[in-house]
């Protein structure tokens, strides 16, 4: 249980950078790959974002 509270955190952590690029809740601290990645697919939808990370497992 330990290990999955440590993995809702980071989401959390991710999502709230995320957040703040758009300026959703707080001025950016994120690093220059956050934004890079934000502009890169913000505009993909759910399906999009699922054929992203499937496609670049190994």
């Amino acid at each position: 249980m330990k290990g999955l509270i440590c993995i809702n955190q980071n989401l959390s952590a991710k999502v709230s950078n995320y957040e703040s690029v758009e300026n959703i809740n707080k001025p950016s601290n994120a690093s220059h790959n956050t934004k890079r990645m934000y502009l890169k697919y913000k505009d993909y939808n759910i399906f999009e974002l699922e054929e992203v990370i499937k496609d670049s497992k190994i």
